[in-house]
C-alpha cells in the first residue's frame, strides 16, 4: 500500500505544484498591466501638459475646472499606491490586509468622478432635469454597488497568502468562493448601464439636431460635432474594455480577474482628460469664440451688430469643461 500511494502523492503534489505556477503566471501578469496603465497615464498628462496649461490654468475657477483637475491628478496618486501595493519587494499579510481597501475606495470614486462628468456632459446637452436626476442616481448607484461589493468581499472572501517564491513581489489576494466570480461580474452591471444610457441619449440629441447642424453656424456645429465625436470614442474604448473585464471575470481563471481593471481605470481617465480639453480647445480665440461668452456652466452666443437681437441660443456644453 505504501509503493501504491506514493505514485498518488508524487501526481497530487505536482497538479498542485503546476496550479501554483499557473496562478503566479497570472498574477505576474496582472501586475504587468499595473505598470503598463501607470506608463500610459503619465505618458498622456506628459502629452496634453501644454493644452491643460493653456487651457485650464489660466481659466477662471468653476466646477468644470476642478473636476477636471481631481481627474487629472488624483489617479496617478492612486496608481502609486497601486503600484506599491503590486510592486513591495516582502510584503507580510498584516501590510496586505491594511493596503488593500483604501486605494481600491479611492479608485470607485475616482472612476465615480469621471461617471459625473459624463452625467454633467450630458445634461449639457439635452437641459432635462429629470434626465439629470436619473443618470445622477445610476452613477451613485454604481459607486454605491462597486464599494459594497468591495468591501464585502475584503472582510468575508479574500485572503492574503505569504509569498511562495522569493522572486515573487508584491501582494498576492486569493478568492476562491463562487461568489467572487458572481460579485465582480455584478460589480460593474450599474457601471455599464450608466454609460450605455449616457451614449443612448448623446445619439438621440445627435439624431434631434441634425438639422441645426446643417445650419450657418459653423462654429456651432464644429463645437457640437466635437462633442457627439469625443462621447462615441469614449463609449466604444470603455465598453470593448469593459466586455473585456466581464469575459475576464467570467471564463478566466479568478487570479486573472484584476487583469483588465488597471487599463480599465487609466483609458477612463485620459480619454476624459482629452475630452474636456477638446471641448475647452474650442472656446479658444482662434475658433471665433471671441464672440461667445462662458459661464460655469454654459455657452451663449453673444449678440453682435449684425445678429438678431431676439436669437440668444444657449448650449450648455461647460458643465464639465
Amino acid at each position: 500500500m505504501v509503493s501504491s500511494s506514493v505514485p498518488l502523492m508524487d501526481q497530487a503534489t505536482l497538479d498542485a505544484m503546476k496550479a501554483l505556477l499557473s496562478t503566479l503566471k497570472n498574477l505576474t501578469v496582472t501586475k504587468y498591466t499595473y505598470v503598463a496603465a501607470a506608463v500610459i497615464l503619465m505618458y498622456d498628462i506628459f502629452l496634453t501638459f501644454g493644452e491643460e496649461v493653456s487651457r485650464v490654468w489660466g481659466s477662471r475657477r468653476s466646477l468644470g475646472k476642478w473636476l477636471f483637475l481631481v481627474n487629472r491628478y488624483v489617479p496617478p496618486i492612486l496608481f502609486c499606491f497601486d503600484l506599491f501595493y503590486q510592486l513591495h519587494p516582502s510584503p507580510t499579510v498584516e501590510f496586505c490586509k491594511h493596503a488593500f481597501l483604501p486605494p481600491n475606495i479611492l479608485g470607485i470614486i475616482s472612476l465615480s468622478i469621471v461617471e459625473f462628468i459624463l452625467v454633467l456632459r450630458t445634461h449639457a446637452l439635452c437641459r432635462n432635469y429629470y434626465i439629470l436626476g436619473l443618470l445622477t442616481f445610476l452613477c451613485i448607484s454604481a459607486a454605491t454597488t462597486m464599494i459594497a461589493s468591495t468591501v464585502y468581499m475584503f472582510n468575508h472572501l479574500i485572503v492574503f497568502i505569504p509569498k511562495p517564491v522569493s522572486v515573487m513581489v508584491g501582494c498576492i489576494p486569493e478568492c476562491t468562493a463562487p461568489l467572487c466570480r458572481q460579485l465582480l461580474t455584478a460589480f460593474w452591471i450599474p457601471f455599464f448601464v450608466c454609460e450605455t444610457l449616457i451614449f443612448v441619449l448623446t445619439a438621440w440629441k445627435l439624431h434631434a439636431t441634425l438639422d441645426e447642424l446643417r445650419g450657418d453656424n459653423r462654429y456651432r456645429s464644429k463645437l457640437t460635432l466635437i462633442i457627439f465625436r469625443d462621447g462615441f470614442i469614449f463609449y466604444i474604448v470603455i465598453m470593448a474594455i469593459s466586455v473585456a473585464n466581464l469575459l475576464i471575470w467570467i471564463l478566466a481563471p479568478i487570479s486573472m480577474a484584476y487583469l483588465a481593471t488597471s487599463l480599465m481605470r487609466c483609458l477612463q481617465v485620459t480619454v476624459c482628460s482629452r475630452l474636456l480639453l477638446n471641448i475647452r480647445g474650442m472656446l479658444e480665440p482662434k475658433y471665433g469664440t471671441k464672440n461667445f461668452t462662458m459661464s460655469s456652466f454654459k455657452v451663449r452666443t453673444a449678440p453682435t451688430p449684425m445678429a438678431d437681437p431676439v436669437q440668444n441660443d444657449s448650449y450648455d456644453v461647460n458643465d464639465s469643461g
